[in-house]
Parts: C-alpha cells; sequence; structure tokens
C-alpha cells in the first residue's frame, strides 16, 4: 500500500522561492498535499516549482529544464505561457496545487505561443460560372485554423501588359467581388471544448475596412510566382491591366500588420481593390526570434547547488546570515546521543540575565503591573503592560551584564501603579528605554550562541503559541519555516532540522529566543482544538442535519 503511494506522488523541487512562498509549500506538502507532492533534491525531482515573477526563481528554472529536461510549475500574478510547465495564479491554493499535478500527469504543459498562419481559401468555381472566392489574410476578427504550406506549382495568373515589366515579388491586383467563406472550425484544445459544449461556431467578423465594393475589370487569381504566367478564361477583356487607387495602399499594409500571419517560405498574395504594381518589402525570410536571456554555462551549475550546501543543508538567506556566529554558533550537527553526553553544549538560563528578565517579563503580565530588579549596574524596570524596559545605566554596561553569568540572582519586585506612575516620568527622561521583547529575544541569542537550555529533551515535541514579530526583531536562519511547522503541527528541535533540511543549531537559536518571549510550550492541544474547530465548520448540510437529528 505505502509502495502504489510513494509512485502516485510527483517528487518536487523548490527552486530558490521566497520565504514565505518556501514556508507555505513546506506546509501544505506536509498537510493535504503529501498525498501527491513528496519534496525531493533536483536529481532525482519528476517535477520543479518556481517563482517566475522571481528573477533568481526564474533562472534556477531555466537552469534545471535545460539540464534535466522534465517539466515544472509557474507561480505567477498574471497568466504566463512557460514551455514546458503549468501555471499556477498566485497567492497559491491547495485546489490549484492539486489541477496543476493533474496536468502534470496528463501531460498538459504550456509550450511556446503559435501565431496561426493564413487560412487556406476554398477552391473557387471556374471564371466563366461564378467569381472566385477568396478568403484573404487571416483577420484579427476571424478565428481561422491554422492552413498548410501552398503548393510550389505556379498558378494561372492573368498575362501582365506588355509596358509593365514582371516583378519578382508578388503584387496586389485587381480585386473581384469577394465572396466571404465558410466559417473555418476552430482548432486545438480550445476549439475542442467548445465543439464539445455547442460553441462551434466562431463569432461573425467584424466588416473589414480593406475589402471595399469597387468592382473589377475581371477576376483574376491571385499570383505566387510571375515568372510563368498564363492566361485564363475571363468574363470580359480589360480595358487596362491595373486601376490606379492609391488611398487603398496604407489601409492594405496596415491590414496585413494587424492579421499577424507568420511568413511562409513563398509569399502569399492578398487580394487587394485594383491599385497600381506596388513592390512588397516586406521581409522575404521569416523574422527570427529574440534569444531569451539565459544564465552563463558557468553559471548553470551554481543555481543548481545554491538551494543546499555539499553537506546537504538548506542555504541561508543573505539578510539572515548577519551575525549568525555570535547568535547561532558555528558546531556542526550531533545526534541525540552526543547531545545529551555533552555538557559543553549545555546552558542554564537561571545563571544568566536573560533568565532574570524573563521571571520579571511573566510576573509583569501576569499581574498586569511593571516589576523592577536591582542588578550589579542599577535598576531595571520590566513593564509587560507597555512592552519596554527601562535601565538606568549605559547599553554598554547592559550588554556586559548579558554575555556574562550572575554571580547572585536579584530578586524581582512589583511596583504599585501609583509607585510607578510617579517614577515613570524620571525614568523616561534618565533612563535607557527599549522594547521589551527586542531585548529579550536578543539577550536570549547571545546568551544561548546555538546551546540548548539544560533539562531540555530535543527528542520532545514543542509547539508555538503565537507568532513572534519577526518584523521587529532579529531573524535567525529559517525562522519562518521554523514557525511556521511548529505552529501548525509541532515537531520535535531533531525533527525540525531533518524535515526542513537546516542545521540544529538554527533550530536550537529560534528555540531560545522564542522561549525567552514564553511562546514555546509542549501542549498542543489548542492546536489540535482549532483543526477540530475548523473541520466541524467545514461539514456538509446533510452531516449537520443528521446530526442536529440525533440530539
Amino acid at each position: 500500500m505505502e509502495a502504489s503511494k510513494l509512485q502516485t506522488r510527483l517528487k518536487v523541487a523548490l527552486l530558490s522561492l521566497p520565504p514565505r512562498t518556501q514556508a507555505v509549500l513546506d506546509f501544505f506538502f506536509s498537510s493535504s498535499g503529501r498525498s501527491s507532492f513528496a519534496p525531493s533534491g533536483e536529481e532525482v525531482a519528476d517535477v520543479a516549482i518556481f517563482d517566475f515573477d522571481t528573477l533568481e526563481s526564474r533562472l534556477h528554472w531555466e537552469a534545471f529544464r535545460a539540464r534535466s529536461g522534465r517539466p515544472g510549475i509557474a507561480l505567477s500574478t498574471q497568466p504566463q505561457q512557460v514551455e514546458g510547465a503549468v501555471w499556477v495564479h498566485k497567492p497559491v491554493t491547495p485546489a490549484s496545487l492539486l489541477a496543476a499535478a493533474a496536468d502534470l500527469r496528463a501531460g498538459r504543459l504550456g509550450a511556446p505561443v503559435v501565431i496561426p498562419e493564413a487560412a487556406e481559401a476554398p477552391d473557387a468555381a471556374p471564371a466563366a460560372a461564378q467569381p472566385v472566392a477568396d478568403t484573404g489574410p487571416a483577420s484579427q476578427w476571424q478565428d481561422v485554423t491554422p492552413a498548410p504550406e501552398p503548393a510550389p506549382e505556379p498558378v494561372p495568373v492573368a498575362a501582365p501588359a506588355p509596358e509593365s515589366p514582371p516583378a519578382p515579388e508578388p503584387m496586389p491586383v485587381a480585386a473581384a467581388p469577394v465572396v466571404a467563406p465558410a466559417p473555418a472550425r476552430p482548432g486545438g484544445f480550445g476549439g475542442l471544448l467548445r465543439r464539445l459544449f455547442g460553441r462551434d461556431t466562431p463569432p461573425a467578423p467584424a466588416p473589414a475596412p480593406v475589402r471595399p465594393s469597387t468592382p473589377a475589370p475581371a477576376p483574376v487569381r491571385p499570383a505566387t510566382s510571375a515568372s510563368a504566367p498564363a492566361p485564363v478564361p475571363v468574363a470580359a477583356p480589360a480595358p487596362a491591366p491595373v486601376v490606379t487607387a492609391p488611398a487603398a495602399e496604407p489601409v492594405l499594409e496596415a491590414a496585413v500588420a494587424a492579421s499577424a500571419v507568420r511568413p511562409a517560405a513563398a509569399p502569399q498574395a492578398v487580394r487587394a481593390p485594383a491599385a497600381t504594381p506596388v513592390r512588397d518589402d516586406r521581409p522575404k525570410d521569416p523574422p527570427k526570434e529574440a534569444p531569451r536571456a539565459a544564465a552563463p554555462a558557468e553559471v548553470a551549475p551554481a543555481l543548481a547547488s545554491s538551494a543546499f550546501d555539499a553537506q546537504g543543508l538548506r542555504r541561508c538567506r543573505p539578510e539572515e546570515l548577519v551575525d549568525e556566529a555570535r547568535y547561532c554558533g558555528t558546531r556542526s550537527d550531533l545526534d541525540a546521543a552526543a547531545l545529551a553526553a555533552d555538557t559543553t553544549l549545555r546552558f542554564d538560563p537561571a545563571q544568566h540575565l536573560v533568565g532574570v528578565l524573563k521571571d520579571a517579563f511573566q510576573v509583569s503580565g501576569k499581574w498586569q503591573v511593571p516589576a523592577h530588579l536591582e542588578s550589579a549596574a542599577g535598576r531595571i524596570t520590566v513593564d509587560g503592560t507597555t512592552n519596554l524596559i527601562y535601565c538606568e545605566f549605559s547599553a554598554e554596561r547592559f550588554a556586559e551584564l548579558v554575555s556574562a553569568p550572575v554571580d547572585k540572582r536579584p530578586k524581582t519586585r512589583a511596583f504599585s501603579r501609583q509607585e510607578f506612575a510617579d517614577l515613570q516620568d524620571t525614568l523616561t527622561r534618565t533612563a535607557l528605554v527599549r522594547r521589551l521583547d527586542q531585548v529579550l529575544w536578543q539577550a536570549a541569542l547571545e546568551t544561548s550562541a546555538g546551546r540548548l537550555p539544560a533539562g531540555v529533551d530535543p527528542a520532545a515535541t514543542v509547539y508555538l503559541k503565537s507568532w513572534p514579530n519577526l518584523t521587529r526583531l532579529h531573524r535567525t536562519p529559517h525562522a519562518l519555516r521554523i514557525a511556521a511547522l511548529w505552529a501548525t503541527r509541532g515537531a520535535s528541535l531533531l525533527e525540525t532540522a531533518q524535515s526542513l533540511k537546516i542545521a540544529q543549531r538554527h533550530v536550537f537559536a529560534f528555540y531560545n529566543a522564542a522561549l525567552a518571549l514564553d511562546l514555546i510550550t509542549d501542549d498542543g492541544g489548542q492546536i489540535r482544538r482549532s483543526q477540530r474547530g475548523k473541520a466541524k465548520d467545514n461539514r456538509g448540510l446533510l452531516t449537520r442535519l443528521f446530526g442536529w437529528l440525533h440530539k
């Protein structure tokens, strides 16, 4: 059973996605999308997911596509037609990702947009019986099916006048009364859908300004080549080979440009009102497509391995590497037995200032009054109601207290509201005032330096009570991914590092900082109750009706 599930899951590789998109997809792959997707490396991935709106991710996709030729899923806010990829609208939803997986399994991939050729004109009746039917170039108001290339055999044309030398290029000739062609059946996948659902008939074309009803002396066939002229039966002899109509020339050129017909090897003639022979200055060869911007050959291997390092760990973003060694340490990953045996990887928060400040923060939040303590440098006042901390000494002295263990743990006392109101003006003018959550967060990072608190089991499951304000706090490496995992289903410290493919010291740093703000818990009841509430709200009408009847 498990093997059959793995065979139906698509192995996906995430190519340099933004952090928020990466966190959303990691959560989706671990919850509702685990039956359809399985995260994996680029070497064994069946599909790649990339952000089309991000240059780094798009270059990464091009390198992946050129190297492996496998399909992908393009995330973009606007509809995109990417070769070998399925477009998914942002913001991403589970339904859109599952629909993209179905398209990938069915082989419905995007391809470069191909401009349709002009529709082939139906065979004309003999000139003596009826006028020649001409479809003309494909109009921008008419849905036509791309027609095959014209046959190389020359088509009979009217004999040119003696005084007019033959031109190597096709020339506009006298127009005959135009008979509207039968509506072409729409082609492609969209045409198939329209035929299945009753929308086979294309919309009626609007009257084109380039087809005036000026009668011509005689109906003739357009010429594909002027090198082999042959007479054709006409209704009446033409008094003159051409009729001057200079006003129709700019309209004709505009109509040809608007029709967007792909040039062929042999240029096709276009029926137009009677006009003087004009040389067609359009290019003979098809316009070459501009080369796509591709990464240099030496950059492609770097982009392919930019997501993970040599140890297989996910790389950090540049802004997350600020003071990484100071806050996270430099040690490598260890197993659970080595973490339990090595005492140098542990520290006691109660013997440092961060533990004292955390107790004062909890007392202030519980009784909704400010609290203060006497340190070796002076008094520190903690006000959890306003998220402020007052230090009656310099910031350099405070940094020294954070880095060194405390000799004697100071006692925390609570202010009465009247005492603090009398003292607040003085503290505001003379003391160092900072945000309380910012001080606790940074003090915990500096004190721990990638170590674990004493007595913490790295194999125990932990949960996040609420998200920290990461826009105001120092963002540790992969903080968003860790917070998303712990806030949705919880995980142990070792499991977090293994499932997210990140270093253990990054997980330990975030754990210590969130623990100082009292955001960590080992009780997942709140998450389970929230999930049950969502499932109850999503019940159908019949389920709720039967539940009401059984009461």
